[in-house]
């Protein structure tokens, strides 16, 4: 899919340009129409892209705290599973193992990479979880991302990160 965006968007920008020398005013209306257009179509991946880098630069030192708010929902959603409710996430247990397990520092990277998985669960997914336990993975979620912006808050760059994911969610 990321390919094929790629290709269409780069044919879009592509009709853009010759369209603008050749027709004058009344043409580049139109290659405003179809920049428009595409926008809407693919979002401002691009731009969300390079502000998802610029906060990864900057951030890449800064620890990512596992807050009270995730552990807590980490362990909701492990007791839940151990008690027989159906749909655990496997990047939930990963990243519980992950942060039970290992004494390293969550890094940036490393926690983007999760958050990006939890992030992108399917409607299937979550429609295959007891309801106890997709509150639970939406718990962790909303509490991940909310380590996530205050690393990048400490890095300086929060405003950043908040454009970047507005931008992805309207993508």
């Amino acid at each position: 899919m990321a390919g094929t965006k790629d290709v269409v968007g780069g044919a879009l920008q592509a009709a853009q340009i010759p369209a603008a020398f050749m027709g004058g005013p009344a043409t580049e209306a139109g290659a405003e129409t179809v920049a428009a257009a595409s926008g809407k179509v693919f979002g401002d991946a691009g731009k969300a892209g390079a502000l998802f880098n610029k906060v990864a630069a900057a951030a890449k030192e800064t620890p990512i705290e596992v807050s009270d708010a995730m552990y807590g929902a980490l362990k909701e959603a492990k007791a839940l599973a151990d008690t027989g409710a159906k749909g655990l996430p496997r990047v939930v247990t990963k990243f519980f193992n992950r942060v039970s397990d290992v004494d390293e520092e969550l890094t940036w990277e490393e926690a983007r990479r999760f958050y990006s998985n939890v992030s992108r669960l399917s409607s299937n997914e979550y429609q295959s979880m007891a309801p106890q336990m997709a509150a639970a993975v939406s718990k962790f979620a909303r509490a991940f991302d909310d380590s996530l912006r205050a690393a990048a808050e400490a890095s300086g760059v929060g405003d950043e990160y908040s454009q970047a994911m507005q931008l992805f969610r309207e993508g």
